[in-house]
């Protein structure tokens, strides 16, 4: 169209990197910096903020409990005790992955230290140079494979009967037999 529109925007944009040291080092343009650096926010990451670890469990909960025929409505002192002293390697991301896990395990309206992935209970972050050992078993999944994984452990353990692994991780079978198609899992 050849007619002015005004618009209100903003722009939020987030990084793991130091912009201002990738613009001295020339492998960041200097005018986009400046662009985007009007108004910067520097959140730490969340090994630095303990504190905000329970209040991010309750959200991502009420998050996710539509998506299971369970509720949950908590976490457990011992669990959330290993969850803040978990160093959170993959931040925020990481901790709502293990979050979500925890729920399809879990066979209580509690999570507790049994939901919680190997890593958690011995707190060891695993993602590159955070990695407590370097062997490829201490690698953090991916959110997508960790599900697929525990949704074929589970269809695994019943035999192949999805109805039993429905069951079995307290999620309806149509929800079961969405994700079975969408994970693409074997009986």
């Amino acid at each position: 169209d050849n007619k002015k529109i005004p618009t209100n925007t903003r722009l939020i944009a987030a990084t793991n990197k130091n912009l201002k040291q990738k613009v001295e080092e020339g492998t960041f343009r200097d005018d986009l910096y400046y662009r985007l650096a009007v108004f910067p926010v520097t959140i730490p990451p969340l090994r630095e903020r303990k504190e905000d670890i329970p209040l991010l469990c309750v959200h991502f909960l009420n998050k996710y409990k539509k998506e299971f025929a369970k509720e949950i409505r908590s976490v457990s002192p011992e669990a959330m005790e290993l969850l803040t002293n978990y160093p959170w390697p993959g931040n925020v991301r990481e901790l709502e992955n293990c979050i979500y896990q925890a729920m399809i395990i879990s066979e209580s309206g509690t999570i507790d230290v049994e939901s919680l992935s190997e890593e958690i209970k011995h707190g060891t972050g695993a993602i590159g140079k955070n990695s407590g050992s370097g062997k490829s078993g201490d690698a953090v999944l991916p959110y997508e494979e960790s599900i697929r994984r525990i949704l074929q452990r589970s269809l695994d353990l019943c035999g192949g009967d999805i109805p039993k692994a429905a069951k079995q991780l307290q999620l309806t079978r149509s929800t079961f037999y969405r994700m079975a198609k969408k994970y693409d899992l074997k009986k």
